[in-house]
């Protein structure tokens, strides 16, 4: 039986304002490169957590590299909206790096070629980002009191990433050919080749806007960001660019304090509406708790780039 009840709201919702967790913002400073070498020293040995992300699947493969270990789960070809696409998981773990720690786009998986059984391979120009957090070894926790070098014995970096690549697509794909009807439904996917990228901010720099108000638009870096969504709790931010250089977006409240962060671009979904001329914006939301007085863009004007190669088979 359902019972059903009439109510009304009288009194609005209260606005957040409560700026409990702010915190004073930690400088992002340019990586050390003379720490490289004990970087990839620890990287030969280092062991991440086992099952800390077996909601993933079931692994595939796990490919150790100079930088870390490149993990691959169940992979399958589904048809799509857009047609056939690759699904599935990814994970990269390495050892610990400030430089890399909840910045977006400084790890990359830049997916060259993939091969199939029965089918021609296709190769593509695919870049999937992974979002890197700390992790302990065991139980171990992040002391903030203790050197990278020291933090590097307790915990390491990891990150995941969901696959979607369009594989019905011509225009995904720079040569060969693309999948389609019985031949994507009777593939199977045999290796995935590209390159693991890390992009270490050499020089940095930011740029500081105020007040936050709705339509507030400015440019940093070769791009133009202008703020498209306001609330009490979370700010909106389209870009236009090339937002790769960008390492965090910091909310500061009046006294200078964090109240929030985050620099995760994505694609704005357009329902059906996107083509040639009808791009989707590039969009951040960057939620807060407290009053915004200001916004710190922090972005990399000079990048070290290093790139592993890496072949994984997935036909064992």
């Amino acid at each position: 039986k359902k019972i059903r009840k009439r109510f009304t709201i009288t009194n609005p919702l209260p606005l957040q304002r409560d700026n409990t967790f702010a915190s004073s913002p930690k400088p992002i400073t340019p990586y050390n490169l003379s720490d490289w070498p004990a970087v990839k020293k620890a990287a030969k040995t280092f062991k991440p957590n086992p099952n800390t992300h077996a909601w993933l699947g079931a692994l595939k493969v796990e490919e150790r590299l100079a930088a870390g270990i490149l993990s691959v789960y169940d992979m399958e070809i589904s048809n799509g909206f857009r047609g056939p696409s690759l699904r599935g998981n990814i994970k990269f773990d390495m050892p610990y790096m400030a430089a890399l720690e909840n910045i977006a786009g400084r790890v990359l998986f830049d997916i060259k070629k993939l091969t199939f059984t029965g089918n021609e391979p296709v190769l593509l120009d695919h870049m999937e980002p992974f979002s890197m957090s700390f992790t302990g070894f065991g139980n171990a926790y992040k002391d903030n009191s203790k050197s990278e070098a020291q933090l590097r014995k307790t915990i390491y970096l990891s990150g995941y990433q969901q696959l979607n690549i369009d594989l019905g697509e011509k225009d995904n794909a720079e040569k060969g050919k693309a999948l389609s009807g019985k031949a994507a439904e009777e593939s199977k996917i045999s290796s995935i080749t590209g390159d693991i990228v890390l992009k270490l901010p050499k020089k940095v720099m930011s740029k500081t806007i105020t007040p936050v108000t709705l339509g507030k638009r400015f440019f940093a870096n070769a791009v133009t960001y202008n703020v498209i969504e306001l609330s009490s709790d979370e700010v909106t931010i389209s870009a236009e660019g090339d937002t790769q250089s960008l390492l965090d977006i910091r909310v500061l409240d009046k006294d200078g304090n964090k109240i929030g962060n985050g620099a995760k671009f994505y694609e704005e979904l357009l329902f059906g509406q996107q083509d040639k001329t009808n791009k989707p914006r590039m969009l951040s939301d960057v939620r807060f708790n407290g009053e915004p007085a200001e916004m710190q863009f922090i972005y990399a004007t000079s990048d070290e780039e290093k790139r592993y190669a890496v072949t994984l088979d997935l036909t064992e």
